[in-house]
C-alpha cells in the first residue's frame, strides 16, 4: 500500500513538472512581437484622432486577434514574454530580430515605392 502511495505522489510530481508551458521560439515570437508593437502604435494614432475610443477594450481586442492569427493563447504569449524578461541575452536577440525585421520591411516598402 505504501508503495502505491509513493508511486502516486511521485507520478503526480512528475506530471506537474512536465506540464510546464513551452516558450515560443524566437523566430515565431519575432512576428508576434512585431504585430503587437504595430497594434500599440496604431492604437496611439487612433486615440489621438478619436478620444471616444476606450484604449483597454480596443487593446484587448487587437491582442486577441493577434493571438488568434498566430494560433497561440494569451497565456502562452505572456509566459514566453516573462521567460524572455528573465533571460536578458535571449530578450536582446529577440528585440534585435524584431528591429531587423522592421528595417527590412521599411527597406522593402521604400524600394517598392521608388
Amino acid at each position: 500500500m505504501r508503495k502505491l502511495i509513493y508511486i502516486l505522489i511521485f507520478s503526480t510530481i512528475l506530471f506537474a513538472c512536465s506540464g510546464k508551458s513551452k516558450v515560443i521560439a524566437i523566430p515565431k515570437m519575432k512576428f508576434i512581437m512585431w504585430d503587437i508593437v504595430n497594434a500599440d502604435e496604431w492604437m496611439k494614432l487612433a486615440v489621438a484622432k478619436d478620444s471616444s475610443i476606450t484604449i483597454k477594450k480596443e487593446n484587448i481586442a487587437l491582442y486577441n486577434k493577434i493571438f488568434a492569427l498566430h494560433k497561440i493563447t494569451k497565456d502562452e504569449f505572456y509566459n514566453s514574454y516573462s521567460y524572455y524578461e528573465i533571460h536578458p541575452n535571449e530578450m536582446k536577440i529577440l528585440l534585435d530580430s524584431v528591429a531587423s525585421f522592421g528595417i527590412r520591411k521599411r527597406d522593402t516598402l521604400t524600394n517598392h515605392l521608388k
